[in-house]
């Protein structure tokens, strides 16, 4: 979503170049999962359903966002090959199922021994 509005904004700008534009809604779109978990903090709702899921929501949109943001680097090279297209997408996949298959076997361990 705040890819999308970043890109929806350049182009309301005046900037009507397709890369310009997503290359400015890169630059606005990542959040801060930081910022966003102190807040939830304070406010007591860190715990919560909502506030794993919004908490989720910006680390995966801060990851969608470098992975595009480093294929739309690529596009820059003239002599670029495609596994520099590539890999970014594959590393990103990779770090995702990794970070999945982490947190489930944590939920699963403190859910059976507890």
């Amino acid at each position: 979503m705040p890819l999308a509005l970043g890109t929806g904004l350049a182009y309301a700008m005046g900037y009507n170049d397709f890369r310009t534009a997503l290359a400015a809604g890169c630059a606005l779109a990542p959040t801060s999962p930081g910022i966003t978990i102190e807040i939830f903090k304070s406010m007591g709702v860190l715990s919560s359903p909502v506030g794993q899921l919004v908490t989720t929501a910006a680390v995966v949109d801060d990851v969608v966002s470098l992975v595009i943001l480093s294929v739309l680097q690529t596009l820059v090279v003239e002599d670029s090959s495609p596994s520099e297209y590539i890999l970014p997408i594959i590393s990103s996949i990779l770090y995702l199922v990794l970070l999945l298959s982490f947190f489930l076997f944590f939920f699963f361990f403190f859910f059976l021994f507890n």
